[in-house]
């Protein structure tokens, strides 16, 4: 599976800050439904939250509520090229929305050839999403990667370091 480019630019270009964006389609996440979510330059979706948090932790991680967990680091996106983009494929009732985040690992002296190249993929009418990734450099040696449902309840977590 590769990365769907994402051709619409949400406007988040900085370091630690997030965008709300509208979905295209109710999406669920453990059962609920939302119509928006907060995307994080640090690599994380919110379903209910707006947390600028970058130092990433194991979960559950009490800063925030339900989110997806796809690369939670100190990023950048306000690199040359960099930011969040995201696109919408198939068809109703199949349909596809792309959060593509073209970032790097934080340093000093901005972003120093350390790409974070991943999407999520959220699925209409489905309680299902993917991530997928492109280049990471450092393999996400410092990331948190997983999901959960509260900081208090369930969640599933593929990486913390």
């Amino acid at each position: 599976m590769s990365i769907v480019p994402g051709v619409d630019d949400i406007g988040n270009h900085c370091d630690d800050c997030v965008t709300a964006i509208a979905l295209p389609f109710p999406v669920q996440l453990y059962g609920q439904f939302y119509t928006s979510v907060t995307a994080s330059s640090n690599g994380n979706l919110q379903f209910g939250s707006n947390n600028t948090a970058f130092s990433n932790t194991c979960l559950p991680a009490n800063v925030f509520g339900p989110a997806i967990l796809a690369h939670w680091d100190d990023l950048l996106t306000n690199g040359t090229g960099g930011g969040i983009y995201t696109s919408v494929s198939g068809s109703a009732p199949n349909r596809i929305f792309n959060i593509e985040w073209r970032a790097c690992l934080y340093s000093t002296s901005g972003c120093a050839g350390t790409t974070a190249n991943f999407e999520v993929r959220l699925y209409e009418g489905q309680d299902r999403f993917d991530i997928v990734y492109g280049a990471v450099d450092q393999t996400g040696a410092s990331a948190t990667v997983g999901v959960q449902r509260t900081a208090a309840g369930s969640i599933t977590e593929y990486e913390c370091n």
